[in-house]
């Protein structure tokens, strides 16, 4: 197998045993992606992991964008903010680049990916005018005179691109809405595709608050853990590490808005529903 790094305009190609998520291929899962990651890391990285700064190396070096640039997109999968890409997060950029979903990631695909998330920083800047931010308050306000809702679904809009439970929305945090929404991936959001996205949102947290209302509103890992072993979904750590990733906070229960965003993230079809065919392959990605 060969690893893909940027600027490698070969391809590259594994085979596993778990179907993955929206794939055209049933060969192509989440672990040909971090297969492809571990050995991209051990040839770049450090530690077990890929910093800011070798992140920033390989991109500028193949003229992907400028430093500036090169931090937005590792912010944007720098899900821990520990300052590193680790093999997940890396497998993660893998997975999102790789278009067409055939195990192949060819340079004009990295082009494209990284493209769009140029794309979606510009349009955040435009909309996050607070020192850089866009506070609740803004967002709300905002949220409410488009139309697409009133001001308690603004709210929970707001909470579910909240990851760092600050009460307001970093560049990335807003980029996130932009790639969320662009669902045809050609670096913009536009107005159909962003009303289907709120809507999709508004779906996740209704779905949530239902799961929810039977464990006092949130979810704690024991509970989690349960759930996931009784739907054969895997074995107890592999359930751990499932909840570890959506614990946002790390106060060791799922709130609303973290409980929702795995149903956005398991709905591979971005249609607003999570079919157990999309779940059993989202959760593949913890198996070890």
């Amino acid at each position: 197998q060969h690893a893909p790094k940027l600027g490698d305009t070969e391809k590259y190609r594994t085979k596993d045993l778990f179907d993955g998520p929206n794939r055209q291929s049933p060969n192509i899962t989440f672990q040909h992606y971090v297969n492809a990651a571990t050995n991209h890391i051990a040839n770049r990285g450090t530690n077990g992991k890929l910093s800011l700064a070798e992140f920033t190396r390989d991109y500028t070096g193949v003229k992907l964008g400028n430093d500036n640039d090169a931090k937005n997109a590792f912010s944007l999968y720098d899900s821990d903010n520990d300052g590193n890409l680790d093999v997940k997060e890396t497998a993660r950029i893998f997975q999102a680049s790789d278009f067409d979903r055939d195990g192949n990631v060819p340079m004009d695909e990295t082009r494209d990916f990284y493209g769009n998330i140029k794309e979606y920083f510009a349009a955040s800047a435009g909309i996050n005018k607070e020192g850089g931010f866009r506070s609740k308050e803004t967002y709300i306000k905002d949220y409410v005179n488009a139309g697409l809702g009133n001001a308690a679904e603004a709210e929970q809009a707001f909470r579910h691109f909240d990851i760092e439970n600050d009460g307001k929305h970093s560049l990335a945090e807003t980029a996130r809405h932009f790639e969320s929404s662009d669902v045809n991936r050609d670096g913009k959001a536009t107005w159909d595709e962003s009303k289907k996205m709120f809507n999709n949102i508004k779906t996740y947290s209704k779905v949530s608050s239902d799961l929810l209302a039977k464990t006092g509103g949130t979810r704690t890992e024991a509970q989690f853990v349960k759930d996931y072993v009784d739907a054969q979904l895997g074995d107890a750590n592999q359930a751990k590490a499932a909840f570890k990733e959506f614990d946002a906070n790390g106060d060791g229960k799922h709130d609303l808005a973290e409980t929702a965003r795995i149903f956005q993230s398991s709905d591979a079809n971005r249609d607003g529903t999570t079919t157990w065919d999309e779940s059993r392959a989202f959760y593949s990605k913890f198996l070890r």
